[in-house]
């Protein structure tokens, strides 16, 4: 008779429960997983790993969850392959709210630029001039950038579109958007001018209870405005500015013949104040910890802020303005130094020099944080599409448009800054 059924035998003799049966039933299934020579021969001892393989009856299902886990990253890996791999408009699409079904036609933008839906307004923005899922209902040409409007006859488009100038850089660097006989196809104005139909920045003031508001008219300046915040908002402003422990700084810029009166006052000022230069303003060169930032203006146009100007701001510097425009309307009142309250640019590093130190009068410059606030504008054609959805759509005429620009005049004077080396 077999090793195995004689085993088996008496073992069955002598267990009466489901226990001992299962530990019979492991034990068979061993013998007849050992060698021929071994299983023939059952009082040959056998290794103590070979043993414990044969008797585990976890062995063979924990090698079955592995096989699981493995086919369960890599598919997780493929999806996430496919995902990656999909256009990006289609992406964007699934995940916006749905299409009102506007569309707005970026001329001067590469038309390898993704079509995209804004989440807040629902109006498709394209760069795509074969754009074929509708008509287009406003064309927006910045004029910042090179353009020509040889192909404008060629777009699909309703009868009442926009055909929007936007700008948010100086219109005296602009190119002249008028034809021969001062004709224009613009009848929309989308710009930093405050006359423009729509305006268009990228920050402005509101106020704390109001903030999709655009701030029309500012408060004076509250020397006392640290009563109404609470114990809390005080501690974390004082250590915001104790941690600033350079004096001023500004950002590199072209140095040509249009910024030469800037470059010379800049010369002037290195004499009397030590400054840095800097390439830009974020964690890898972090300005927050200068008191001032100086920032060079040459443009002196009417309503237009420098962008550093709002950099300055966010990250608590108080802003220096070397040339610019007036900003009376346009920032709060005692937020900033302006180079035109001074004589010389020595009479300028004296007065940065005598603020940074006295805490208290240097922290009057952030007085507007208790009533304003600095609102970044991240979907600027969101604005752009209200106006869209309006019946009738507002328009300039023609005769209008051509006022609006001629009438704007940039200062180009040599001596904007009121001063001469």
């Amino acid at each position: 008779m077999p090793a195995d059924k004689i085993l088996s035998d008496k073992l069955d003799a002598q267990l009466d429960n489901e226990s001992a049966k299962e530990t019979l039933l492991q034990r068979h299934h061993s013998v007849h997983l050992l060698p021929n020579n071994e299983a023939s021969n059952p009082s040959k001892p056998t290794s103590t790993h070979s043993r414990s393989r044969s008797m585990n009856p976890y062995h063979y299902v924990g090698g079955h969850l592995n096989r699981i886990i493995i086919r369960c990253i890599l598919i997780l890996c493929i999806i996430s392959l496919i995902l990656h791999l999909m256009p990006h408009h289609r992406l964007s699409t699934a995940i916006s709210h749905k299409s009102n079904g506007l569309a707005i036609l970026i001329w001067n933008e590469s038309e390898d630029a993704p079509d995209w839906t804004p989440l807040q307004c629902g109006c498709l923005v394209t760069a795509n001039r074969n754009y074929y899922k509708g008509n287009i209902d406003a064309v927006v040409v910045n004029v910042d950038r090179p353009y020509s409007l040889r192909q404008l006859k060629d777009i699909k488009h309703t009868p009442n579109y926009l055909m929007v100038l936007a700008s948010t850089s100086p219109l005296s660097l602009a190119q002249n958007p008028l034809y021969d006989h001062a004709n224009s196809p613009f009848n929309f104005t989308m710009s930093y001018r405050l006359d423009s139909d729509l305006v268009w920045s990228s920050h402005y003031f509101s106020k704390l209870g109001e903030l999709n508001t655009r701030v029309q008219q500012f408060d004076v300046p509250n020397e006392n405005f640290m009563e109404t915040w609470t114990v809390q908002q005080q501690y974390d402003f004082r250590i915001k500015l104790k941690r600033k422990h350079l004096l001023a700084g500004y950002m590199m810029y072209a140095v040509n013949d249009y910024s030469l009166p800037e470059s010379l006052y800049l010369q002037e000022l290195r004499n009397h104040i030590e400054l840095d230069a800097f390439m830009g303003c974020n964690q890898y060169q972090d300005c927050s910890h200068y008191k001032f930032m100086l920032i060079f203006d040459p443009s002196v146009c009417p309503d237009f802020v420098h962008p550093q100007f709002y950099m300055a701001l966010a990250n608590f510097v108080v802003p220096v303005l070397i040339g610019g425009s007036n900003l009376t309307q346009l920032a709060p009142p005692g937020s900033y130094i302006s180079s035109q309250q001074f004589n010389s640019p020595k009479d300028l590093a004296q007065h940065l020099k005598q603020v940074a130190e006295e805490p208290m009068l240097y922290e009057q410059f952030f007085w507007w944080h208790s009533k304003y606030r600095l609102q970044q504008i991240k979907q600027p054609y969101c604005e752009l599409c209200h106006r869209l959805q309006q019946q009738p759509r507002p328009h300039r005429n023609p005769d209008a448009f051509l006022q609006w620009w001629t009438q704007y005049q940039c200062s180009n004077s040599t001596n904007r800054l009121g001063w001469s080396a």
